[in-house]
């Protein structure tokens, strides 16, 4: 059997502080379970945050590694339970990573690798 992933994105989301657990929890339950949490603060003028409809300045920015097939899954809940779909609520995107420094550092990525 092999467990190598397809391909591997990185899904960077940010939301309002403190949110960014729910948003891990959220991922965790479709499979991601790979994640790093910064705590991030805007520098944008007024009215970049307004048009983006962001309400503070401080964020969550939620960085997560995942295999390709369950990103759909992912963008879902956030659309689902984190109301992405309506201005205010916060931001997604992802991007291909299209190469990893080595099987060491993919397998621990992937949680395959075994901690002694």
């Amino acid at each position: 059997m092999n467990n190598q992933p397809k391909g591997l994105k990185l899904i960077i989301t940010i939301v309002e502080r403190k949110k960014g657990k729910k948003v891990i929890k959220l991922f965790e339950k479709v499979g991601c379970v790979n994640h790093q949490t910064l705590l991030g603060k805007g520098t944008a003028p007024k009215e970049v945050f307004d048009l983006l409809g962001f309400g503070g300045v401080e964020k969550d920015v939620v960085i997560s590694i995942a295999d390709e097939s369950i990103v759909p899954a992912m963008f879902d809940v956030l659309a689902t339970k984190m109301n992405f779909n309506e201005p205010g609520h916060g931001v997604a995107w992802s991007i291909n990573i299209c190469s990893v420094g080595g099987t060491r550092a993919l397998q621990e990525i992937m949680g395959m690798f075994n901690k002694e």
